[in-house]
């Protein structure tokens, strides 16, 4: 059974990094040879497990990471916006998101499934309804975005 869990991890992996690649460099031709790459502070480290593209918005993408919180892209400022730092030291489980989904109906509605780990209670289902800027917490439950599987989000 054990073998079986790591092939399919190994499969969604690889179907995720495909995607992600993908999507990354449709996303980001248009930039042109002008835009110059470099790297995203997350704040402490981590992997960004996950991306969220607004089906009918352009440039509007979410990118999550397993203990840096989430970030928005400013296409006009070319850069990613951290939506996460309001959080307080003692809320600081909420760094971990586990997924995020965009409203196809209302791009500034954005959810987010946060906590690094389950055993703290600051984990929830977030809601901001204003891309990103404010939060509010609308579900309690638990999750483990900086754990094994933290990439089979959304």
């Amino acid at each position: 059974m054990k073998t079986i869990i790591r092939i399919y991890q190994s499969i969604n992996l690889i179907r995720l990094s495909i995607v992600y690649s993908l999507l990354v460099i449709i996303h980001f031709s248009s930039f042109g040879q002008n835009y110059q790459w470099k790297n995203v502070p997350i704040g402490g480290g981590g992997y960004m497990t996950g991306i969220a593209i607004h089906p009918t918005v352009p440039d509007l993408v979410y990118a999550r990471t397993d203990v840096g919180g989430l970030y928005r892209w400013d296409a006009s400022g070319k850069q990613w916006i951290p939506l996460f730092d309001w959080v307080s030291p003692d809320e600081s489980n909420l760094y971990g998101i586990d997924g995020v989904a965009v409203d196809k109906n209302n791009p500034d509605v954005v959810y987010v499934a946060a906590g690094k780990y389950a055993a703290y209670s600051t984990s929830g289902i977030y809601k901001s309804i204003d891309k990103g800027k404010n939060w509010t917490k609308v579900f309690n439950t638990r999750f483990n975005a900086n754990r094994k599987l933290r990439w089979l989000g959304e």
